[in-house]
């Protein structure tokens, strides 16, 4: 190897390796601290869709349990019952179900009578409507599905309600999010369950 003769050459060169020795050091230091990193934040996205969905299945249980409360009531059984077989105003029905059940966390409840007519959340047209298309207000059995919105996904329970041995209708409703973490209902996800 040929040694530079000046001083200042070989300064220019001892600064040279220098430089490109801390440039290497600096760039295996951010290869192997981005690796981490984005282990890290991998991990950290993981463990929240895993209680993200923990919390899904809570609220899904939860819901579909508010709805079976509906469902096994049998003073609102007997009230639905006399308002669907005579046709009648469904303004006692409102109040029994204001009392019995107004305590629920959930933003819109419908009930629907085997003919499609709702007997209590009329209100509730687009959600009723889905129902009616989707043939659920003649559903006999229990079940939790999702729709998609616009604004949100939306879950809603089905619990059909019956009246010795009899299939009235089928009662449900739903929660909007937007109350924080605690207590029921699905909230700050994007996504609203309801209960029918």
């Amino acid at each position: 190897m040929l040694v530079p003769r000046t001083y200042r050459l070989r300064l220019i060169i001892y600064i040279a390796l220098l430089l490109s020795f801390l440039v290497g050091v600096l760039v295996l230091s951010y290869r192997a601290s981005s690796e981490i990193v984005l282990r890290e934040a991998d991990a950290n996205l993981a463990r929240l869709a895993q209680q993200l969905g923990g919390q899904i299945k809570i609220e899904a249980s939860d819901l579909l349990e508010r709805a079976k409360m509906v469902r096994d009531s049998t003073s609102f059984q007997e009230y639905l019952f006399i308002a669907i077989s005579l046709d009648t105003e469904t303004g006692a029905l409102r109040e029994q179900f204001s009392r019995q059940f107004g305590w629920m966390q959930i933003d819109r409840t419908i009930v629907l009578a085997r003919n499609g007519r709702a007997i209590y959340g009329d209100q509730h047209r687009d959600l009723s409507a889905l129902l009616i298309e989707r043939g659920l207000h003649k559903a006999s059995d229990e079940r939790l599905l999702y729709i998609d919105r616009a604004d949100a996904v939306e879950m809603v329970a089905i619990a059909p309600i019956y009246y010795r041995s009899q299939l009235p209708g089928a009662g449900g409703g739903h929660q909007s999010p937007g109350r924080g973490l605690d207590g029921a209902g699905a909230r700050d996800h994007g996504w609203r369950p309801a209960a029918c």
